[in-house]
């Protein structure tokens, strides 16, 4: 599901609409439905009231349909407007990335477009990296010229599958971000919805996307 207010650059509804995996077409029904609910759902009312924002009366909803592929790794590549990439790989797909549970590997290429670096013994070597990036780049290319956004892909046999892409959110001013501050304010918005200590954490995270959704200051860098 996707939906008008998730991709904005004033938006990070991201993860907050439900994904449904659906193995036998009779299924396929309800989880349209459990897609297009999710719209008013508690996670996405929690995170209206948390930001300010006005509930539609009625939320307008988008249904993405991905087939199954099966692939050794998940990816999410940040592209910047200067031209600098970041790609981070998971085994367990995609989604825990953009869930925000960290990936297992992390590459960047710089934005002058000469230095790629990564981890020691990762899953892509240097040829595979020299043939991914221009591949992610051509995309961000194509999708949002000289804007910075996030691509979406599976990692088959070194080879890219990419499943959907959005603009990134403007960064906000700069200046440090008050992470104590952050922290009380997700306290209670997950007291709010039920969740004791020991049912959700905190880690910083660099992404645009996510000091967007905390109404954030972002560093410039």
């Amino acid at each position: 599901s996707s939906s008008d207010e998730e991709d904005g650059e004033d938006a990070s509804f991201a993860g907050l609409f439900e994904s449904v995996v659906v193995r036998d077409p009779a299924k396929a029904g309800e989880a349209v439905r459990r897609c297009l609910r999710s719209g008013s759902g508690p996670a996405a009312n929690a995170y209206r009231r948390l930001t300010g924002k006005k509930a539609p009366a009625a939320p307008a909803m988008a249904l993405v349909f991905q087939p199954f592929v099966q692939a050794e790794f998940g990816g999410v590549a940040l592209l910047e407007g200067n031209g600098g990439i970041t790609i981070e790989l998971s085994p367990s797909g995609n989604a825990g990335i953009t869930g925000g549970k960290g990936a297992s590997f992390r590459y960047t290429l710089e934005a002058s477009g000469h230095k790629l670096a990564g981890p020691a013994g990762g899953p892509l070597a240097g040829a595979a990296m020299r043939r991914l990036f221009p591949l992610i780049a051509e995309a961000g290319r194509k999708l949002f010229p000289g804007r910075s956004a996030s691509v979406e892909f599976l990692l088959k046999g070194g080879d890219p599958v990419f499943l959907q892409a959005r603009p990134a959110p403007a960064a906000r001013s700069t200046g440090a971000v008050d992470m104590e501050g952050v922290y009380f304010r997700i306290k209670r918005a997950m007291e709010g919805l039920g969740a004791g200590p020991a049912d959700w954490s905190l880690a910083e995270n660099t992404d645009a996307a996510a000091f967007n959704y905390l109404g954030a200051a972002r560093p410039a860098g």
